[in-house]
C-alpha cells in the first residue's frame, strides 16, 4: 500500500487527460463513530500510528474518548447520562473514499471509463468507493 501523497499522484496522473480532477482521500460512514484522540494518546507518543493506538489501548493507558448516551448519541466530552465509550480501536470503523470533481459535462460513458482506469489503485490501497463533488460549475454527467 502506497502513502497517502504516492496516491494521490498516482490518482492525478491517471486523471491527466480527462474532465476529472482529483480532490481528496477521506473517510467517511464511521460505525460506531469517529475514534477520538485524547491528551492520554498524545502524552506519549510525537507520531501516532495504528500500532501505538493499539498498544496503548493493550497497556490500558488511553481508549476513545467518546462517550455515548442511551439513546446511542455521542459527544467529545463528558455530559450527564453519557458513558465513556469502551469500544477498541479496531472496532470504530469506517469507509475510505476517493472524491473527484469534473471540470466539464462529461457523458456517462466517459466518467466510467475514467473511473475504470482507477479501480487497480483503488484495490491495491484499500479505497472503497468514489464520490463525486460538486463545484461552482455545477458539471454534470449526461
Amino acid at each position: 500500500m502506497l502513502e497517502k501523497k504516492e496516491i494521490e499522484e498516482k490518482i492525478k496522473s491517471l486523471l491527466i487527460n480527462s474532465n476529472i480532477a482529483y480532490y481528496t482521500i477521506t473517510n467517511i460512514n464511521y460505525k460506531p463513530h469517529p475514534y477520538l484522540i485524547t491528551e492520554k494518546h498524545i502524552g506519549r507518543y510525537t507520531y501516532l500510528t495504528d500500532d501505538s493506538i493499539k498498544q496503548l489501548e493493550k497497556e490500558g493507558k488511553a481508549s476513545c474518548g467518546m462517550y455515548v448516551n442511551a439513546k446511542g448519541e455521542y459527544t467529545n466530552g463528558y455530559r450527564k447520562g453519557y458513558i465513556k465509550c469502551n469500544i477498541p480501536y479496531e472496532q470504530h470503523t469506517s469507509d475510505k473514499v476517493l472524491m473527484l470533481q469534473l471540470t466539464a459535462n462529461i457523458s456517462k460513458e466517459e466518467a466510467s471509463n475514467t473511473c475504470k482506469l482507477l479501480i487497480n489503485t483503488l484495490k491495491d490501497n484499500a479505497i472503497d468507493g468514489i464520490v463525486f463533488v460538486e463545484n461552482d460549475k455545477n458539471f454534470k454527467i449526461i
